[in-house]
């Protein structure tokens, strides 16, 4: 064994090492509730986790598109072979609006590319604290717009372009939908939602949901870290927020006039009862919403169940 083999070794060792003490529930706990410290830690350990994940199941290309604040990072995935008429997906990961990139959700991106045989657009979106809403939320308009306008690039057409996102991605992904729906824009042809983060509060009593007082006791998704992804995102303007439903889309005024759904759902999130909430909030106005529940797993569960799920409801469209 040559010595820069040997240096590999010791440092996939490491690595590993690494992965598996921040997989332990106690280590992540740790981390989510000091993140308004650690984000930027979290945000490395992400990138190095992510970055070594390669299913080699789609070529990818790392590339950038115009956007408000300069150029957004996007990862193409084009699988080895592509459906006639696949939807393009635009995928926007998630992190509280705070962590998470492109590269930490490699696997999830990867897999939907391959298994729906579609292309998927993963979107570096501006992160807070350094860009606080609604940075993030333009820079996820100006890729679909500029995924609206060049559609014919990535063998599709505007209509046929689905947003789908977790957590805090899912959270924007619905509210795309709802923006371009407002401003009668080229409207989704659907939504994919992995435990989105719809909002805290039940809108018709005004308290905060069960799961949320109950799943953060155990999930590596802390009550104080969710309070500090939202300060952040926010700029500690939460007040002014509460109701917005461009922060919270299950506070939107009408569900009308809304794209098909796709909805992931975990019975360990504390963000279980919003993403059900807004589930049924599609479904009371007559639209298509095909929901997973993974009974025993934690927020933001993607594993090959749910991928097969959704790479079946994109098949269906």
């Amino acid at each position: 064994m040559n010595y820069s083999m040997t240096i590999r070794i010791i440092v996939l060792l490491v690595l590993f090492l690494v992965m598996f003490t921040f997989s332990c529930t106690s280590v992540q706990r740790h981390y989510m509730d000091n993140i308004d410290t650690t984000y930027k830690t979290v945000r490395t350990l992400g990138e190095t986790v992510g970055s070594l994940i390669d299913l080699n199941k789609a070529n990818y290309t790392d590339t950038t598109v115009p956007g408000p604040l300069g150029e957004i990072p996007v990862r193409i995935y084009i699988p080895k072979k592509i459906r006639k008429d696949a939807p393009l997906v635009m995928y926007l990961h998630g992190g509280g609006f705070v962590i998470g990139s492109y590269v930490q959700k490699h696997n999830v991106t990867n897999k939907i590319a391959d298994r729906a045989q579609c292309i998927v657009i993963s979107v570096d979106y501006a992160l807070a604290p350094e860009h606080p809403y609604p940075a993030g939320l333009m820079d996820c308009l100006a890729v679909y717009n500029y995924l609206v306008k060049n559609a014919r690039y990535f063998r599709s057409t505007p209509d046929r372009i689905v947003v789908a996102g977790d957590s805090a991605g899912a959270a924007l992904s619905a509210v795309i939908c709802q923006f371009q729906r407002d401003h009668n824009q080229q409207m989704p042809l659907a939504q994919m939602l992995f435990s989105p983060a719809a909002g805290e509060r039940n809108p018709a009593t005004g308290e905060v949901w069960p799961s949320r007082l109950e799943n953060t006791k155990k999930s590596f998704l802390t009550k104080r870290s969710l309070e500090i992804f939202f300060d952040f995102y926010l700029q500690g303007k939460i007040k002014e927020n509460e109701n917005n439903p461009y922060v919270y889309p299950l506070y939107a005024q009408t569900f009308e006039n809304l794209p098909p759904a796709m909805i992931s759902l975990c019975g360990k999130d504390p963000l279980l009862d919003e993403g059900a909430a807004y589930g049924e909030a599609l479904i009371k106005q007559g639209i298509r919403t095909d929901t997973i529940l993974m009974k025993y797993k934690d927020h933001n569960y993607q594993g090959n169940k749910v991928i097969k799920f959704a790479a079946e409801f994109l098949n269906s469209l």
